[in-house]
């Protein structure tokens, strides 16, 4: 078996699989529910690749939960935030006004879901 990158999320996978195990794509990329553009794709790359998947966020809004951070895609717009962790992702949690990230060791982040900047 080889393995093949997707062309919409990046997320590597068995090329006997006829579409992405993540975002549902077919081979050319294409019939994901979310499709993704090159500043997302890059994104994903830089945090690690997509770990935990794809999460629905507010208002239609996507949180893309990678090995090392998370981003926000919006429909229509793409790329609203990207922030890195500091470790290894091992649970993401969306609140109201809030998105929770816990990594390796314990360490728990809360970021603003507006922005992905930090909330102490």
């Amino acid at each position: 078996m080889d393995l093949t990158n997707c062309k919409n999320c990046v997320t590597v996978y068995g090329d006997v699989q006829s579409e992405c195990p993540v975002c549902g794509a077919d081979a050319e990329g294409e019939g994901a529910e979310v499709q993704f553009d090159a500043e997302t794709r890059s994104a994903i790359m830089r945090l690690g690749g997509l770990f935990g998947g794809i999460l629905d966020g507010p208002n239609g809004a996507r949180l893309l939960w990678c090995s090392r951070g998370v981003c926000l895609v919006e429909d229509h717009i793409g790329l609203a935030w990207r922030a890195d962790a500091y470790g290894q992702v091992t649970d993401v949690s969306i609140g109201r006004e809030e998105v929770l990230v816990t990594t390796a060791g314990g360490a728990r982040t809360a970021l603003s879901l507006e922005d992905g900047s930090e909330i102490e």
